[in-house]
């Protein structure tokens, strides 16, 4: 027979569990997929030996806790600030058991003991280097018929054959607004500029202003300015070794997890059998904000191997959109669990 016992209390999204003694180590957050018993990670990390210098701050557990005799994976959080002007390159961590090195790499797998562990960080360091650019501009400029167009006549003629020479037939323009530009044009071309009429006398080489009776071509121009940018320029490679500190893996006991999604007319799920010591702790969690539906059904039976399905111990009878809930309970043997669910849920048996 199973007994229920003081119910655990739920701490945030988590699963909490109390075992007969203390308080038991939140399980790790929901995973969307298959019922399994397999071995479960660390669950427990206090990162609380944190060593800074120069910007660069490391920080590794100082206690990790572990279940099923599982090892730990250590790895190192390295983070860098931009102010630092370093740039991370690697990082190694050493373990000593005693007085003997046992292990050395980017991260290790501990079983269960103390040890003194140290991390040191290799580094790039920079710094920037302000230097300039020629930035080349290239502009448009349309044609057409200014005013104010200077021509220099290179060829005259009489109207009459007079000798008076009152006709411009050739002449050579510019204007200011087109540089670099020299147009040739008839007299014909030059309709503002009087002639013909017996008067007004033209010689070679003199100037002669018209305007908008002469066409330009378009045009470019360009111009250039000094730009200035910032290069990254590395000054030689560092080395940041932490002191050495203690670490502890704990042994956790024994764990697994059973996870499940049902759908929105709800799903039976039944574990596989699992055994358990005379006391073991049981918690569960389920959340249907996820789902198309706002709430749903929680159901959750246990039954012992061996017993008669009648004697099943249910556990939880709920409809709600999700909630967190342990147990400590007393019975040894081999136990499955049921669940009727249109939610996300994981349950996590622990015993020591």
């Amino acid at each position: 027979m199973i007994y229920k016992l003081v119910p655990a209390l739920a701490v945030g999204a988590a699963l909490a569990l109390t075992s007969v003694s203390a308080q038991a180590q939140p399980s790790r957050p929901f995973v969307p997929h298959g019922d399994s018993g397999a071995t479960m990670p660390a669950a427990d990390r206090h990162f609380d030996t944190t060593n800074s210098r120069g910007g660069i701050t490391v920080k590794v557990p100082a206690r990790v806790t572990v279940y099923n005799k599982a090892k730990a994976h250590v790895v190192p959080k390295v983070s860098i600030s931009r102010s630092a002007h370093k740039q991370f390159r690697s990082r190694t961590i050493t373990v000593w058991s005693g007085r003997h090195r046992i292990a050395v790499g980017t991260g290790v797998r501990l079983k269960i003991g103390t040890y003194t562990v140290r991390t040191s960080v290799r580094y790039h360091a920079y710094k920037y280097v302000t230097k300039y650019r020629t930035v080349v501009t290239k502009t448009l400029h349309e044609g057409g018929y200014p005013d104010g167009t200077t021509c220099t006549v290179t060829a005259v003629s009489s109207s009459m054959g007079d000798g008076i020479n009152d006709v411009i037939d050739s002449a050579s323009c510019t204007n200011t607004a087109y540089p670099g530009q020299t147009v040739t044009v008839s007299g014909g071309e030059l309709s503002d500029v009087p002639q013909g009429d017996d008067l007004t006398v033209y010689a070679v080489g003199q100037k002669v202003t018209t305007n908008e009776t002469v066409y330009f071509d378009d045009f470019y121009t360009t111009s250039s300015r000094q730009v200035a940018y910032q290069v990254k320029t590395y000054t030689g490679y560092g080395t940041y070794t932490t002191p050495k500190h203690n670490l502890v893996v704990h042994d956790g006991g024994y764990q697994r997890m059973f996870t499940g999604v049902g759908d929105e007319w709800g799903t039976d799920f039944t574990t596989r059998y699992f055994s358990v010591p005379r006391h073991w702790v049981l918690a569960y969690s389920y959340d249907c904000s996820n789902t198309s539906i706002d709430s749903g059904n929680w159901i959750l039976d246990v039954h012992r191997q061996g017993d008669p399905s009648y004697e099943d111990v249910n556990l939880s009878n709920d409809i709600s959109s999700g909630d967190t809930h342990g147990w400590r309970i007393t019975g040894s043997g081999r136990y499955r669990l049921h669940v009727f669910t249109e939610c996300m849920w994981a349950i996590v048996v622990r015993w020591k």
